[in-house]
């Protein structure tokens, strides 16, 4: 069963699933007679869009797919053995549920190769500043510039 409407009684709101509150902001939809039919029943209730909350600290991997990994595990010395396990765990993948075949691969893919985790980070603080700092040692007594 799809929860198109909660209410949040804690915080006053009526907290609308995405899809549904698009039809329902649309005049004379089913969707739309319901909602009014809920804020009658909660006149003094705001009415919210449900959002998904991300985690900014994950990594993405942008255009890290199967076929990037091979051509990076190619690149490679021991790109033979390396394939072989990369394309076994394909197989094994494909046997379970389609949404943990990629991570499996995925998480293989950066223990073997972790320089693959730090490509296009920026540099490390500590050197960038040494890097960039001229130092200057200025004579605090004006006297012996005299």
């Amino acid at each position: 069963m799809k929860k198109n409407i909660l209410v949040n009684e804690n915080d006053c709101t009526l907290v609308l699933a995405k899809g549904f509150a698009k039809k329902a902001f649309s005049y004379g939809t089913k969707e739309y007679r319901m909602l009014q039919e809920c804020r009658k029943d909660y006149p003094t209730y705001t009415v919210e869009v449900r959002s998904i909350s991300k985690n900014p600290t994950q990594d993405h991997y942008k255009g890290l797919t199967y076929k990037n990994m091979e051509k990076y595990i190619k690149s490679h010395d021991n790109a033979e053995e390396n394939l072989v396990i990369f394309n076994n765990k394909k197989e094994i993948a494909e046997m379970h549920s389609e949404c943990k075949r990629y991570g499996t691969i995925k998480n293989w893919f950066l223990e073997t190769y972790p320089e693959v985790k730090k490509f296009g980070m920026p540099k490390d603080e500590e050197t960038e500043e040494n890097n960039n700092v001229i130092e200057a040692d200025f004579a605090e007594d004006t006297d012996e510039v005299a």
